[in-house]
C-alpha cells in the first residue's frame, strides 16, 4: 500500500492520503477492539440484526468504505478535485462517526444521534457520486491504463453503482423507520401497494444490507487485481484476467438486480428482519 501513497509523504497533513488512510485504519481497529464492551454488541453472533448491532456495524463499515475511496482514488490517479474532496473530509467524517455511536446509547440524545447519522450517510452518498463521476472520466485522461485494466475497471464501476443504490436503500429505510412516508404521498402509494410500511421496511432493510456485500466485495476484488499489477502481464494473460473479472461483474449485477426487485415484494424477506425489534 505504501507504493500508492509514496508521492504524498510531504504533503499537508490534512490532504495526505497516507495519513488519512492510516487514521481511518486506526479508527476501525479501535472500534473493533472495544466492540464487545458496547451494549448489545457481539463478535460471535452471526446474523444479528438488532438495532445495537446494526449501529455498530455501520460505525465500522462506513469508514471502511471511506477508506476504499481514499485508496482507490490514489491507485487509479483519479481527478485531483475528487481526491482533495475525499481527503479533506477525513477527520470531520471520523469525528461525526464517533459522535454518532457516542450519542446512540443515551436515549435522551436520540435526535442528536439521528441527525449525526443522517449527515454521515448523506455525506457518504455525495462522496460516492463524486467518486463515480471521476471514475467514469478516468478512461478519458488515462486511456492506456484503462486499456490494460478494463476488466477490473468494469467491476469497480459496477460495484460503485451497486453500492450507491444500496446506500440509498438504507437512507430510505431510515427515513421510513423514523417518520413513515405519509409526508411523501406519491411514494407512500407505492409502499401501500407493496404490502404496507412494515413489509416495505423489512424488504428494503434486507435488500440494503445484502446488496452492499457483493458491491463492496466486487470493489475489493477489483482493487486487489489492480494493486498486484496484473496490467504488467503479457497481453494474453492480462486478457484472461480481464475476461475472468467479467464473471464477477455479472455476479454483482445479478445480485444487485435480485435485491432491487425484492424491495417491492409483498411478503417479508426470509433473512435479516425481526419486526418486533425494528417497528
Amino acid at each position: 500500500m505504501h507504493g500508492v501513497f509514496n508521492g504524498y509523504a510531504g504533503k499537508n497533513f490534512i490532504l495526505s492520503p497516507r495519513y488519512n488512510s492510516m487514521s481511518v485504519f486506526i479508527y476501525i481497529t479501535l472500534f473493533l477492539l472495544i466492540g464487545p464492551l458496547l451494549p448489545g454488541v457481539s463478535w460471535f453472533k452471526l446474523g444479528d440484526f438488532t438495532p445495537d448491532m446494526v449501529n455498530y456495524i455501520h460505525t465500522i463499515m462506513i469508514p471502511f468504505v471511506f477508506l476504499l475511496f481514499i485508496y482507490s482514488s490514489e491507485l487509479l490517479n483519479l481527478l485531483p478535485f475528487e481526491r482533495k474532496i475525499v481527503n479533506i473530509g477525513t477527520y470531520p467524517f471520523l469525528l461525526i462517526s464517533a459522535l454518532g455511536i457516542a450519542f446512540y446509547y443515551p436515549a435522551r440524545f436520540a435526535n442528536i444521534d439521528y441527525a449525526l447519522q443522517a449527515i454521515r450517510d448523506v455525506w457518504m452518498i455525495i462522496l460516492a457520486v463524486i467518486f463515480l463521476v471521476s471514475l467514469i472520466l478516468m478512461p478519458f485522461h488515462d486511456r492506456e491504463k484503462f486499456r490494460k485494466i478494463w476488466g477490473a475497471y468494469a467491476l469497480l464501476l459496477v460495484g460503485t453503482v451497486s453500492g450507491i443504490i444500496a446506500s440509498l436503500m438504507g437512507v430510505i429505510y431510515e427515513y421510513g423507520f423514523l417518520f413513515g412516508f405519509a409526508s411523501v404521498p406519491w411514494f407512500n402509494n407505492y409502499v401501500i401497494a407493496w404490502g404496507g410500511l412494515n413489509t416495505f421496511l423489512g424488504n428494503i432493510f434486507t435488500s440494503h444490507s445484502h446488496q452492499m456485500l457483493p458491491a463492496v466485495m466486487g470493489v475489493i476484488v477489483a482493487l486487489a487485481a489492480i494493486y498486484i499489477g496484473y496490467e504488467k502481464l503479457s497481453a494474453m494473460k492480462r486478457g484472461i484476467v480481464n475476461v475472468s473479472l467479467l464473471i464477477s461483474v455479472f455476479g454483482v449485477i445479478s445480485m444487485s438486480y435480485l435485491y432491487f426487485i425484492t424491495v417491492s415484494e409483498k411478503t417479508h424477506p426470509i433473512y435479516g428482519w425481526d419486526e418486533s425489534e425494528h417497528i
